[in-house]
C-alpha cells in the first residue's frame, strides 16, 4: 500500500477525537536555554547517513551535520508543529538522493561562529539541541546516535532512530526505518482473521469459570460498563442523562502537553459522586515531555490531584502510538512510557497501554510494548465506520484491512491485539478503552440509512465481545460530539442506539458501579453437563459480507424459536424431554445463504449434555 494510505488512516482516526473536546489553554513554556556561541571548524571526517554523504563540520569539538541536509537521506522536513521550526522525519523507506559532498572544508580550517539556537527542532519527533550556522541547524552526530539508555542498546538505535559506526576515522550512520508495506502479507493475515464465517453456541456459566488475570483493579467478575466523564449528562436541564443508571467506569481526559493537572469541568463535579473506576487517558503529542524538567512537578501534581478522588485510577498514557507521529521513535516511546508507568505505580494506580486496534500497516505493536511489569491493562481504541477515509466506494481490500463496511465489527477489530498478546505470552485484562459505532455520516456518498448495519454492530460490541472474548473486562463508549466533524459517534445523534446498548448493559455481564458484581459468565454451551432444566442459549454468528437475518432453534424437527436480534437468546426448557437422545438444530438465515449447525442433546437420569 502506498505511504499516503498508511498516513491517511492515521489522519482519519484523529477525526474520532481523543479528547472530550473541552477547551484548554496551552501553557507556553520558555524555549531551551541558549548555549554560548562557539567557533566552527572544518573536518576531514566524512559522514554518511544510510550510505548518503552529508557535509560535516566541527562545533565545540564535535562532528556535526546540518539537520536540513538529512533531506538528501530520505528524511522529510515537516513544519507542522505550532511555535516550532521543523521536524526531520526519516521513519519511512523511500527514494534516496545522490549527494556528493564537494565543499567540505579541511580539518582545522576556521569557518566562523555558530549562533546558539533556541529553535525547537526535532528528528523523528524527538527534540534535539542544535546550533545555527550558515543558515542551517547543526546537531552533533554523537547526540543523534547516543545510546542513552540500556533500552536503546536492546532496541539497537538511539532515540533519533540512528546508530553509528566509525571506520578509519569516518562516521557511518545507519537509520531505523519502518519497513515497506507488505500488502500481500498484511492482507493474507487480515483475511485469515475476518473473512471466514463464525458460529458458536454459548450459555451462562458459574462465576467460578470467570477468566481472571489478577490485574490491578481488574473486576473479579463482569465487565466494567464505561463512558466518558460527562457522556451520560451532567445532571442539568441542558445536559440530561441518556441512561437511567450510572456506569462502572468513567473516562476522563487529561492533556499532558497543556499541563492540565485535573479533570475538566463538569467531570470534576460528576465523578466524585460516582461509585466507579476512573480511567484517565493522559494524552500527549510529545513523549519527550516525560523527561522534561519543566514537567517534573506537573506530573506529580496531576497524580496528587487524581489521588484526592479516592477511587481506583487506571492511567492510559500516550495512546494510539501505532498510527501516528507519536510512534516515530519506538525506543523513545518505550522509555517515556516506562518512566511514567514507574511514577504512576508509586501512587498505587494501574497503567493501561492502549494502541489503536489496527496499526498503520508497517508499524507493529511489538515495537511499542513496554513490557509486562509496566502494564496492568491492555486497551484498544476501536471505532466502527462504514467507509475507509470516508471514501465511497470503499474497496473490499480496504474494508478488510481497516475494519470498515461489511467487516466492521468489534469482534474483528480486537483480533489483532489478541493475536499479538497470545504470540507474546501477554496475560492482561483487555479494554475497549474508547470506541463506538458511527452515528453521523455527512460526507459525500455517505449512506442515507445504515440503521440495520449499526444495530448489528451495537449488538456485536456489547453482547459478543464479552461472550467470545472473556479477556475483555471494560468497554467504554465515547459519547461525545465534535462540532464540524462529518462523522461522529455521539448518541445524541442516534437516540435509537441507547435502548440497544442499555438492554445489553442490564442483561449482560456488566458492572454499573465500581462495587457491582454479576452472577454469571459466558461459556461455550457444547460439551457441558447441565443439572438444571432451564438452559439459556445464546448464538454468536459472524457472516462476512452478509447480514444475519434470523436464528432459529429446532428441537427434534420442531421449531421452538425464531429470533432476529443479537444475542439470539432462548431459554431452553428440558423438563419435558424424555430420557435419551434429542436433536438440536440451529439454523442461521443469512441475507445470501442458509447455515445449519447440529447438536445432540442427551438426557440421562435428569442430567443434560450438549454435544
Amino acid at each position: 500500500m502506498k505511504k499516503w494510505i498508511v498516513t491517511a488512516f492515521a489522519a482519519l482516526f484523529l477525526l474520532c477525537g481523543c479528547s472530550n473536546g473541552n477547551p484548554v489553554t496551552k501553557v507556553k513554556l520558555p524555549p531551551p536555554t541558549a548555549r554560548p556561541s562557539v567557533e566552527v571548524y572544518g573536518t576531514d571526517v566524512s559522514v554518511t547517513v544510510d550510505g548518503i554523504s552529508v557535509e560535516a563540520v566541527k562545533i565545540d569539538g564535535e562532528v556535526a551535520v546540518a539537520l536540513e541536509d538529512l533531506s538528501f537521506c530520505d528524511f522529510e522536513k515537516r513544519e507542522t508543529r505550532e511555535d516550532e521550526t521543523f521536524d526531520m522525519v526519516g521513519g519511512y523507506s523511500g527514494n534516496y538522493i545522490e549527494n556528493t559532498v564537494t565543499n567540505q572544508s579541511p580539518e582545522g580550517e576556521f569557518l566562523g561562529n555558530s549562533i546558539s539556537s533556541s529553535d525547537i527542532t526535532r528528528v523523528n519527533g524527538i527534540k534535539i539541541e542544535n546550533d545555527l550556522y550558515n543558515g542551517k541547524h547543526y546537531a552533533s552526530v554523537n547526540d543523534l546516535c547516543d545510546m542513552t539508555d540500556e533500552y536503546n542498546k536492546e532496541w539497537g538505535y538511539s532515540d533519533y532512530n540512528m546508530r553509528m559506526t566509525v571506520n578509519n576515522g569516518n562516521i557511518e550512520i545507519e537509520c531505523f526505518r519502518f519497513p515497506p508495506v507488505d500488502m500481500a502479507k498484511n492482507l493474507e493475515n487480515a483475511e485469515s482473521l475476518v473473512t471466514n464465517a463464525e458460529f458458536e453456541l454459548y450459555t451462562k456459566g458459574s462465576v467460578d469459570e470467570t477468566v481472571h488475570f489478577g490485574g490491578k483493579f481488574e473486576p473479579e467478575t463482569g465487565v466494567f460498563a464505561g463512558i466518558n466523564g460527562d457522556g451520560n449528562g451532567d445532571g442539568t436541564d441542558e445536559n440530561p442523562p441518556i441512561f437511567n443508571h450510572d456506569f462502572g467506569c468513567y473516562s476522563n481526559y487529561i492533556e499532558f502537553d497543556y499541563m492540565q493537572d485535573d479533570l475538566f469541568m463538569p467531570n470534576r463535579k460528576i465523578v466524585p459522586k460516582k461509585d466507579c473506576v476512573m480511567l484517565v487517558p493522559w494524552n500527549t503529542t510529545d513523549i519527550t515531555l516525560a523527561f522534561d524538567p519543566q514537567y517534573e512537578d506537573y506530573i506529580r501534581q496531576t497524580l496528587d490531584n487524581l489521588k484526592k478522588y479516592e477511587k481506583p485510577v487506571i492511567v492510559r498514557y500516550a495512546c494510539e502510538m501505532n498510527i501516528g507521529d507519536l510512534g516515530l521513535s519506538p525506543s523513545a516511546y518505550v522509555k517515556a512510557f516506562r518512566h511514567i508507568a514507574d511514577i504512576v505505580h508509586e501512587y498505587g494506580f494501574a497503567v493501561m497501554w492502549s494502541p489503536n486496534d489496527v496499526s498503520s500497516l508497517n508499524q507493529e505493536y511489538s515495537w511499542y510494548y513496554p513490557g509486562d511489569e509496566y502494564v496492568d491493562w491492555v486497551g484498544i481504541s476501536s471505532f466502527i465506520r462504514k467507509d475507509f477515509m470516508n471514501k465511497v466506494p470503499t474497496s473490499r481490500e480496504e474494508a478488510i484491512l481497516f475494519n470498515c463496511g461489511d467487516y466492521a465489527y468489534h469482534t474483528n477489530s480486537i483480533k489483532y491485539i489478541l493475536q499479538f498478546m497470545e504470540e507474546n505470552g501477554i496475560n492482561k485484562p483487555v479494554a475497549i478503552s474508547e470506541g463506538g459505532i458511527i452515528s453521523k455520516a455527512e460526507y459525500e456518498g455517505a449512506p442515507e440509512d445504515y440503521t440495520k448495519w449499526a444495530y448489528d454492530r451495537l449488538g456485536n460490541m456489547y453482547w459478543y465481545l464479552p461472550m467470545c472474548y472473556p479477556q475483555v473486562k471494560m468497554i467504554n463508549y465515547f459519547n461525545h460530539t465534535t462540532p464540524g466533524a462529518v462523522i461522529g459517534y455521539y448518541l445524541g445523534d442516534r437516540p435509537d442506539y441507547v435502548p440497544i446498548i442499555d438492554n445489553a448493559l442490564k442483561n449482560g455481564p456488566y458492572l454499573l458501579s465500581g462495587s457491582d458484581s454479576v452472577d454469571f459468565t459466558f461459556v461455550k454451551a457444547k460439551d457441558r453437563e447441565y443439572k438444571e432444566s432451564n438452559i439459556p442459549l445464546y448464538c454468536y454468528v459472524y457472516l462476512p459480507e452478509e447480514e444475519v437475518v434470523s436464528v432459529t432453534y429446532i428441537i427434534d424437527g420442531q421449531e421452538i424459536a425464531n429470533l432476529t436480534e443479537i444475542p439470539f437468546n432462548y431459554n431452553l426448557d428440558t423438563s419435558s424431554f424424555t430420557e435419551g437422545v434429542h436433536n438440536l438444530t440451529v439454523k442461521i438465515q443469512g441475507s445470501k445463504n442458509e447455515y445449519i449447525n447440529e447438536y445432540v442433546i442427551t438426557k440421562t437420569d435428569g442430567t443434560i449434555t450438549i454435544q
